[in-house]
């Protein structure tokens, strides 16, 4: 099952970033741009102007959740979706992460280098992955990493 996982995040392109509000303590949930690597990590190309980016800078835990899309004789919730719950931190020197961010988004070239956007990785601690009815199950994040 932890290969379906692995596969349906190498797919995905975009997905449902949740962080904390600190001034509330409630969840903040924004669709973002992901690139996942091969390591099993996910980056992100974030403005300060975004609420969740101003969420992460007060505290780094955070979900990201993607999923596949549903075939046509399946409803959203038959559909697989896998949810990562780690922390997200900003990348001091991008490095790798802006080829692998640009090669997934290319329409990221247009605001890449804006002196308000950075490169953020979230590291998944736990990962629970929902294959379908009765297909479920927790990975934690020393199984999940691989080397990149």
């Amino acid at each position: 099952m932890i290969d379906d996982a692995r596969g349906l995040l190498a797919r995905s392109t975009h997905g449902t970033l949740s962080t904390l509000d600190p001034d509330t303590g409630h969840p903040y949930a924004s669709l973002v741009a992901i690139a996942p690597t091969p390591a099993g990590e996910v980056v992100l190309l974030l403005s300060t102007l975004a609420v969740h980016t101003t969420n992460l800078t007060a505290d780094p835990r955070s979900s990201i959740l993607v999923r596949a899309e549903p075939r046509p004789d399946e409803t959203p919730l038959q559909a697989p979706r896998l949810s990562l719950v780690g922390q997200t931190r900003r990348l001091d020197e991008p490095g790798p992460a802006r080829e692998l961010f640009l090669e997934a988004h290319p329409d990221a070239a247009a605001y890449v280098d804006f002196a308000d956007f950075s490169f953020f990785v979230m590291r998944p601690e736990r990962l629970r992955f929902v294959a379908g009815f009765g297909r479920m199950g927790w990975f934690d994040g020393p199984d999940w990493l691989t080397p990149a």
